[in-house]
C-alpha cells in the first residue's frame, strides 16, 4: 500500500472524526435551545409570583439572550459541515487519480517475501480506497443537505418552542443519510494495516 494511500485513509478518517465532534457540538446545543426555550415558558406562564415584576422581566431578557446566542452558535455549526463535505470532495479526486495511476503500474513486478505478503494481505487497494472515500463524501453530502432543510425548519418557526426543538433534535441526531459501516470498516482495515506494518518493521 503506497504512502500516498495512507495519506488518503488517514485523511479521510481524520475527516470523519471531524464530523462527529460537529455532530456531538450540534445536539448538545440543540438540547441547551430546547431547555433554556422551557425555562423562559414557564417564567412566562408563571402564576405564582415568586418573583416581583421588575426581576421577572429581567429573567425574561437573561434566557432569551442565553437562548439567542445559542442559537447563533448553533448556526455557526453549520457551515462547518459543508466544509468536510468539501474537503472529501477534494479527497476523492485525489483518490480516484492515485487509483487510475495504480492500475497503470499494475504491471510492474511484485515484491516478494513473508513481511510483503503479510503486508500485501492487510493493505487496502487504491482503488478500494477510492471507493470508500466516495461512499462517505455522498453519503456527507445528503446528510448534510437533510440538515440544512431541518434547520430552515427552526428558522421557519414563528413561535419555536421546546417540543418543536427536541423533535428536530431527534431527527438530526438519527443521520439516515449516513451508513457508518463503510466509515467504521474503512478505519479498522487502515488501523489494521499500520498495526501489520509495525509489526513487520519491528521484524526487519
Amino acid at each position: 500500500m503506497s504512502a500516498l494511500t495512507i495519506i488518503h485513509l488517514s485523511k479521510a478518517d481524520s475527516l470523519c472524526r471531524d464530523w462527529v465532534s460537529l455532530q456531538n457540538s450540534s445536539i448538545a446545543l440543540l438540547s441547551s435551545l430546547a431547555n433554556t426555550s422551557q425555562q423562559r415558558s414557564a417564567t412566562l406562564n408563571a402564576t405564582i409570583p415568586l418573583l416581583g415584576e421588575d426581576q421577572k422581566a429581567a429573567l425574561i431578557y437573561k434566557q432569551t439572550a442565553v437562548f439567542e446566542e445559542t442559537f447563533s452558535s448553533f448556526n455557526a455549526i453549520i457551515p462547518r459541515f459543508r466544509v468536510i463535505v468539501d474537503q472529501f470532495t477534494t479527497l476523492v479526486k485525489e483518490a480516484a487519480k492515485n487509483a487510475s495511476y495504480a492500475a497503470n503500474e499494475q504491471t510492474m513486478s511484485p515484491r516478494v517475501g513473508t513481511s510483503a505478503a503479510l503486508l500485501s494481505t492487510a493493505a487496502i487497494s487504491e482503488e478500494q480506497t477510492s471507493i470508500y472515500i466516495s461512499q462517505i463524501r455522498d453519503m456527507y453530502h445528503q446528510e448534510y443537505t437533510y440538515k440544512v432543510t431541518l434547520s430552515n425548519q427552526l428558522y421557519q418557526q414563528a413561535k419555536l418552542d421546546a417540543a418543536t426543538i427536541n423533535d428536530i433534535n431527534s431527527l438530526w441526531s438519527a443521520q439516515p443519510q449516513i451508513d457508518f459501516t463503510v466509515e467504521k470498516e474503512m478505519a479498522e482495515r487502515l488501523n489494521l494495516y499500520k498495526k501489520v506494518k509495525k509489526i513487520v518493521e519491528a521484524k526487519d
